[in-house]
């Protein structure tokens, strides 16, 4: 499994004049968010907001991962936060960042991951629903965790 910053070094490499990309939201604009919310979002969700103000996957029809002002927050409690954080089809589907402070997991239907590095390599690889894709990998996890 590649880290974020592998993976942030092949977006920028994928897409060399930049179109796909958002306006990075610079260090300041992360801060005032997570103020503004009261949450402090994870580490690799830090570094790649840093580089990306969200990101359009043009190999995949409207797979995109949301600008950081467009988070959708979802509280259930105090310690336990929900993030949308990118959605198909214009919100069709959406995935979510679920976490309290000592971890976070990626979900849509099932836990996919607790890495940000991870899902956006199948985004790369496979987009949603094509071979290796995010649905592929969803019906992976369910063949070895059915409900």
């Amino acid at each position: 499994m590649k880290t974020i910053e592998e993976i942030i070094n092949i977006l920028y490499a994928k897409d060399k004049q930049k179109n796909a990309l958002g306006k990075a939201p610079y260090e300041k604009k992360i801060l005032d968010f997570e103020k503004k919310l009261k949450i402090e979002l994870p580490n690799d969700f830090k570094i790649f907001y840093s580089h990306f103000d969200g990101f359009d996957f043009k190999n995949d029809d409207m797979l995109n991962i949301v600008p950081i002002i467009d988070l959708c927050i979802v509280r259930n409690d105090e310690s336990i936060v929900k993030i949308e954080f990118a959605e198909y089809l214009i919100f069709c589907d959406i995935w979510s960042m679920t976490y309290s402070k000592e971890s976070y997991s990626i979900n849509r239907d099932i836990k996919l991951t607790n890495s940000l590095a991870e899902f956006i390599e199948r985004c790369i690889n496979g987009g949603v629903s094509y071979e290796n894709g995010l649905y592929d990998w969803e019906d992976e996890l369910n063949k070895i965790n059915p409900l």
